[in-house]
């Protein structure tokens, strides 16, 4: 949740918003630069997992944060009853299949893992990018699931 005073009242005001580390901390930072011009203060509090910006967010530990989905966030709320909205949209990043060892998704082979990440969200993303891969793959033969239990291989 953003303060809602009008931009008249926002000068020597401070806000405390949560963010990721990484790509969202390296924006809101640039943000925070832009907004102090206008005499907005914003405090950054950064976080290095999915759940605790918005625990701190509903506690009233910040007064934002900027790191997440929509589909996430709705989640969230739903299932943990949190007292908060969304107010803006941010920046989602695109997502891709990193290996070590395989070059492309027909290397997979039978009683293969992979990870996906562990938030609701961005966990249907990587599924849905596998499923893609799926289909795609499927019109060569090969019969890989994907589902909400992960990929098998």
């Amino acid at each position: 949740m953003w303060p809602t005073k009008s931009s008249s009242d926002s000068k020597n005001q401070t806000v405390t918003i949560g963010v990721t580390t990484g790509p969202h901390e390296l924006i809101m930072k640039q943000v925070a630069k832009l907004a102090k011009k206008d005499g907005l203060t914003i405090k950054l509090k950064e976080f290095t997992d999915y759940n605790t910006p918005n625990v701190a967010l509903n506690d009233g530990s910040l007064q934002g944060n900027s790191y997440q989905t929509l589909g996430f966030l709705k989640t969230q709320i739903k299932q943990k009853d949190f007292k908060i909205t969304d107010a803006f949209k941010t920046v989602a990043f695109p997502m891709g299949v990193y290996s070590k060892h395989i070059k492309s998704l027909k290397d997979l082979k039978k009683g293969d893992t992979i990870a996906v990440p562990n938030d609701p969200a961005n966990e249907l993303r990587a599924l849905q990018l596998f499923e893609k891969g799926r289909r795609n793959q499927a019109q060569s033969g090969c019969d890989n699931e994907c589902d909400q239990g992960g990929c098998h291989f």
